[in-house]
Order: C-alpha cells, then structure tokens, then sequence
C-alpha cells in the first residue's frame, strides 16, 4: 500500500480501486472517486484524535457515506452515472437524502457536527475555561491586592492612634478622642467595615458573574 492509502496502482476490470479506510479497512472505490475519498480521510484524521478501533471504524462509515453522498451529487449534476447510462433521478435523491441523514447523525456521535464544534470554540470549551480561570485568578489577586494595602493603611493609622493614646494623659485622651472606648469604636466602625468593604465589593460585582457562569 501506498502512503495514499491506495492498494494496487490501477483500477480492476471494472474500474474499481481499492484504498485503505482509517481503520485499515480495504474499500473498493471507483477510479473517479479516488482523490476524494482521499482527502475526506486526510482532513479528518489530521484534524481529529480518535486512537480507537471503534472511532476509526465510525470514521470508517463517515467517509463512505460521504463518497455515496458525492458520488450520487456528481451523478444527479450530469443526470448519467460514471458510465454514462442515465440514472433514475428521483431514485438516486432518495439514497441522497437517506444517507445525508445518516451521516449527519454519525458526525454528531463522533463529535464532529457544527453544535460540537462551536461548543468546543465557545464558553464551553477547555480553552475557553482555562481562560476565565486565568482572568478570575487575575481578578481574586487584584482584590486581595487591594485588601493588603487597605490594611497597612489601616495598620499604620491604628499604630498612630495606640501611640497617641500611650503618651497622652485621660484628659488629653478624651479631648482627641483616642481613649480605649475611642479605638476600640474605631476599630469596630471604620477599620473592619473599610477592610471588608473591598472583599464584599469583589463579591457582588465580579464574583457573582462566575457564580451564574459555573
């Protein structure tokens, strides 16, 4: 065989070709039909994965349904078959049909149908989730970036309070309000809402939106 595919260089006595299926298969072909079947089998093998025997042979039936659906195409154009003699039109787009249906219920088992396809290329996709997982990482790290400089600020301003409040006498500490009530209210009423402002903003806005997507 080969690296076509075909076995055997010419057609037999009756202008058939035998070339070599996905599956290693041996299927006869006429001569006119050789580049296409071919082809059909070069783009799906290179532009699909299916190591196993029972995908190949599925691929096997796609491809052969594919040739009768060209084959009879080509026929109904010219109104005369490979041999010359008229062909039964209504007949002929009977199998066309039939089989166009088959072979579109194959593509979708095998996965390789449009809905398959623009699913695999949109929100659904591996690709496409591995991306948003990316963005939400990027988003969660901005966000605890955030809360990390919001607490050293608020850090360094309690650091500034409890020194104010050490060197301070009871007087002077109420007239600055930095007693132990003062910070303890400062603590409660500004430093913590500030701290979890920021992580209750991150849920609502960019969070909630991955919630609906999951």
């Amino acid at each position: 065989m080969s690296a076509l595919g075909i076995v055997g260089a010419r057609p037999d006595e009756e202008g058939f070709v035998s070339v070599q299926l996905p599956s290693e298969a041996i299927f006869p072909v006429y001569a006119e039909e050789v580049g296409y079947i071919q082809e059909r089998v070069r783009l799906y093998m290179d532009q699909n994965h299916w190591p196993q025997i029972t995908d190949r042979q599925d691929v096997d039936r796609m491809v052969v349904l594919e040739l009768f659906c060209y084959r009879w195409g080509v026929w109904l154009s010219r109104q005369r078959d490979w041999w010359g003699d008229a062909i039964d039109a209504k007949q002929v787009q009977g199998w066309l049909k039939e089989h166009n249906t088959e072979l579109r219920q194959l593509k979708k088992h095998l996965g390789i149908d449009k809905v398959a396809r623009d699913k695999q290329r949109g929100e659904d996709s591996v690709a496409a989730y591995i991306a948003n997982l990316q963005i939400r990482a990027k988003e969660f790290g901005i966000m605890r970036e955030r809360q990390l400089d919001r607490a050293l600020e608020l850090f360094q301003q309690l650091k500034a309070l409890l020194t104010l409040n050490q060197n301070c006498d009871a007087k002077e500490q109420r007239e600055m309000h930095v007693t132990d009530e003062d910070l303890l209210e400062w603590l409660r009423d500004v430093a913590i809402p500030e701290f979890d402002e920021i992580d209750e903003h991150f849920r609502t806005h960019q969070q909630k939106t991955w919630v609906r997507s999951m």
